[in-house]
C-alpha cells in the first residue's frame, strides 16, 4: 500500500539517513545469506500452522529449513565493513525501531528469522534480484529519479502490521506486526509494485479503482507463480501474501478474484486492485511472465495522474503494439473485453444539477476496441430499472427534487458493459449532504442523515465521486470529509468553486474533516476568507484525541464540552486561525482552535470543524451530538420538528 495522500503531495515521513560509507567510492564485494524464495509455505508446500507458524518471530527447524542460500551482488565494502547498499537497493533506518543498518565485519549475513538481519537480507535480496530483472532482462530502467537505490527500512512503521512505499522520499517501510513484513517476498515485491508504478509513470502514481494496489499484487504473484510452487489446480499458486497473510494476521489477497470491470467495483482499493491484478495475471497465463511483465511495465510509462484501471487496459494493448508489433492484441483484447475493460461505457450530460424542473441531454460518450463497434444501447436515466432510451443522445426532465442514479448499458455483440453513477443528477431542495463513499471512515454522513430524518428535514444524501455544481437551491450543504489517516476526501478545485460560488450567493455550509483546509486549500487565502478563516495549519503528526474540546463563549457551541471521541484518525487535524468577525467555536486545550463560525455580509453562514461531529461522544447536559447538530441548524436558520 502506498503512504500517500489523495494524489497530490506527500508530508515529510522522516529524514531519510543514506547508508554511513566509510569512503566517498565504495568497492563492492560478493555477499551471502540465507533467505526465503519465495516463501517458506510455498516451499514446503504446506498450510499456514504448527511448526509453519509466526510464533512472534520463534524459530522452527521447519521453518529454518525452507531458508535457501543466495548471493548478496556489489554490496559496498570500504576495506573493513560490508553494508548491505547497492547499486539497485540500500538499508536505512529512519523509522522506529531503530535496528540500524547492518553494517558488519563479515560479508556473511546468513542467520535465522528470529535474527533481524534476516529481515534485513531477505529484503535486499528480493528488491536487488527484481530490480535487475527489470534492467537487464526486460530493458526498463526503473529506480528514485535521482538513479539512486531505492531506500528499504526493514523494520519500520514502529513496528506496526504494516508496509508502505512513499512517494516523497522513495522510501520502502517493511513494519513488523504478524508476520514481520520483510520476511515475505509478496510483501517486498507488492511495495516495489508501488514504486515502479511512481517512477516508470514520472511521479503520476494513482490508486484510483485500486489501480496501484493491482499493480503491486501483480507483480508479487508474477514472481512467486513463476517459481512454480504451486500446481495450477491449486487456489495458492494466485494467492498473494502467502506468508505475511492467509492466516490469522490478515486475510491476503488472490489474484484469483473473478469480480469483473465496473460492476465489481466496492470502492475499497485493496479488494479492487484484485480486479486488475487477476485480469493481468490471466493474460500472464497466456503469454508467460517475461512477456506480460513487460506490457505491464511498458503500460505504466503511459500512464498519467488519476489513471484508472481502463486507462491501465489501453495502455497494455498500445503497449503490444509498441513492444511486440501488436503480436499478442488478439489474446489481450479477448481477456480485457471479458473483464470489462476494452469495452467502455460513458456518457456526458448537459447539467448535473439545478433546480426542478431540470431537463436534461445526455450523450453516449462509449467506446469499444472490437471490430464491430457498439451495436445496442440501453439508458436508465432517474434509476427505476426501466430502459428510458436506446439511443445515443438522450433528453430527460426531472420534476421532482432529489438524487438519482444513471446508467448505460451498451453491447458490441459478444459482450456488454454497464457504467451506472450513482446521485448522478441533483435536483436541488432542502439540505444538500455529502461524504463521497459509502464506507469512508471517520465521517459524519450517517449519523447526520439519520439526524436530519429526525427532525423532519428534506434532505439529499450524495455518495457521488464528486460533489454536484451548482449547489443553488439548496438551503445548506453539509459536507463530512474524513482524515488523512483513514483517507479523507480531497477537498479539491472542483469542490473549492462550487463552494465558493454557492457562499458568495448567501449560500449556508458546514464541512468537518482534518484537511481541507490546513493542507488541501491552505495556499489559497481567498477561499479560506470565505470561511471566517485567516489561516489554517496542518496540525501534528502525534495524535490530538478529543480530550475537553471547549465550546467558546459568544459562539452557538458555548456551554459545551465534548470529552472524548470513536474517530480512528486523530494525527494532523487542522488547526483554525479565526478572522474577526468570525468567531472559535471549539478549543481543545494545548492543541488549538478545531472548530470556527462565521457570518458574512451577504447573509451566508459557515461552520467548520476538523473532528467528526458524528463520532463525538456524548457527554452530559448539553454536550451531545443531537443539541450540537440542532444548533448548527439554528444558526442556518433551519426550523426542525422532531417526527415520531
Amino acid at each position: 500500500m502506498t503512504r500517500h495522500r489523495h494524489d497530490g503531495p506527500d508530508r515529510p515521513l522522516a529524514d531519510v539517513r543514506p547508508v554511513a560509507e566509510h569512503r566517498a567510492s565504495p568497492s563492492r564485494a560478493e555477499g551471502l545469506a540465507m533467505v526465503f524464495d519465495p516463501d517458506p509455505l510455498s516451499r514446503a508446500g504446506v498450510a499456514y500452522g504448527g511448526t509453519f507458524s509466526d510464533g512472534d518471530d520463534a524459530d522452527t527447524d521447519d521453518l529454518n529449513a525452507q531458508r535457501i542460500q543466495v548471493t548478496l551482488p556489489d554490496i559496498a565494502f570500504d576495506g573493513a565493513s560490508y553494508t548491505l547498499s547497492g547499486p539497485y537497493a540500500r538499508v536505512v533506518d529512519p523509522e522506529p525501531p531503530f535496528l540500524g543498518t547492518y553494517v558488519s565485519a563479515s560479508a556473511d549475513y546468513s542467520a535465522t528469522r528470529s535474527d533481524s538481519t534476516f529481515e534485513a537480507a531477505n529484503a535486499y535480496y528480493h528488491l536487488d534480484r527484481s530490480l535487475r530483472y527489470i534492467h537487464d532482462q526486460l530493458g526498463f530502467s526503473a529506480l528514485p529519479p535521482d538513479g539512486s537505490p531505492v531506500s528499504f527500512d526493514p523494520q519500520g512503521w514502529d513496528g506496526q502490521d504494516q508496509s508502505s512505499f512513499s512517494p516523497m522520499d522513495h522510501l520502502l517501510s517493511f513494519g513488523e506486526g504478524g508476520v514481520d513484513d520483510a520476511e515475505d517476498p509478496d510483501v517486498v515485491l507488492h511495495e516495489l509494485g508501488h514504486a515502479l508504478h511512481d517512477w516508470l509513470s514520472g511521479g503520476n502514481i494513482s490508486n484510483v479503482e485500486g489501480l496501484s494496489e493491482g499493480i503491486g499484487d501483480y507483480w508479487a504473484n508474477s514472481y512467486s507463480r513463476h517459481l512454480n510452487f504451486w500446481d495450477a489446480s491449486r487456489e495458492e499458486r494466485a494467492w498473494v501474501f502467502h506468508w505475511d497473510g492467509h492466516n490469522e494476521f490478515f486475510a491476503g489477497r488472490t489474484t484469483a478474484y473473478d469480480a469483473l470491470y465496473p460492476g465489481g467495483l466496492v470502492d475499497q482499493i485493496h479488494t479492487d486492485g484484485q480486479i486488475w491484478a487477476a485480469a493481468m495475471m490471466e493474460i500472464w497465463e497466456h503469454l508467460g511472465r517475461e512477456t506480460t511483465d513487460a506490457l505491464m511495465l511498458q503500460a505504466i510509462t503511459m500512464l498519467g495522474p488519476g489513471a484508472s484501471q481502463p486507462d491501465a487496459a489501453f495502455a497494455v494493448l498500445a503497449a503490444d503494439t509498441l513492444l511486440n508489433a501488436g503480436a499478442n492484441g488478439g489474446v489481450i483484447q479477448e481477456v480485457l473485453l471479458r473483464r470489462g475493460y476494452l469495452l467502455r461505457a460513458n456518457f456526458a450530460a448537459s447539467a448535473r444539477a439545478g433546480t426542478a424542473p431540470l431537463t436534461v441531454q445526455f450523450f453516449d460518450a462509449s467506446f469499444s476496441a472490437g471490430t464491430g463497434g457498439i451495436v445496442s444501447r440501453a439508458w436508465d436515466l432517474n434509476g427505476d430499472g426501466v430502459v428510458d432510451a436506446t439511443t445515443p443522445t438522450a433528453q430527460y426532465t426531472y420534476d421532482t427534487p432529489g438524487l438519482y442514479t444513471i446508467s448505460l448499458t451498451i453491447s458490441d455483440g459478444s459482450a456488454e458493459t454497464t457504467l451506472e453513477l450513482e446521485h448522478f443528477v441533483s435536483v436541488n431542495e432542502g439540505i444538500y449532504l455529502w461524504q463521497g463513499g459509502r464506507t469512508q471512515f471517520d465521517r459524519s454522513g450517517d449519523y447526520l442523515r439519520n439526524h436530519f430524518l429526525l427532525r423532519g428535514l428534506t434532505n439529499a444524501y450524495s455518495h457521488s465521486n464528486r460533489v454536484h455544481a451548482p449547489l443553488a437551491g439548496y438551503d445548506a450543504v453539509f459536507l463530512s470529509l474524513g482524515t488523512f489517516e483513514t483517507g479523507a476526501s480531497r477537498l479539491d478545485e472542483g469542490m473549492a468553486g462550487a463552494l465558493r460560488t454557492y457562499i458568495q450567493s448567501g449560500g449556508h455550509v458546514y464541512i468537518d474533516g482534518g484537511e481541507a483546509f490546513g493542507f488541501d486549500q491552505v495556499g489559497d487565502a481567498s477561499f479560506l476568507a470565505l470561511f471566517g478563516l485567516s489561516g489554517s495549519d496542518d496540525g501534528t503528526s502525534d495524535p490530538a484525541p478529543v480530550q475537553a474540546m471547549t465550546g467558546q463563549s459568544g459562539s452557538l457551541t458555548q456551554g459545551m464540552v465534548f470529552e472524548g471521541s470513536t474517530q480512528a484518525g486523530i494525527s494532523w487535524m487542522d488547526r483554525f486561525e479565526p478572522q474577526p468577525p468570525a468567531v472559535a467555536a471549539f478549543v481543545e486545550p494545548g492543541y488549538g482552535t478545531v472548530a470556527v463560525e462565521n457570518v458574512r455580509v451577504n447573509g451566508a453562514r459557515t461552520f467548520v470543524m476538523s473532528y467528526a461531529l458524528g463520532h463525538l461522544e456524548d457527554g452530559s447536559g448539553a454536550s451531545t451530538r443531537e443539541e450540537l447538530a440542532d444548533r448548527i441548524l439554528a444558526f442556518f436558520g433551519i426550523g426542525t420538528s422532531t417526527q415520531v
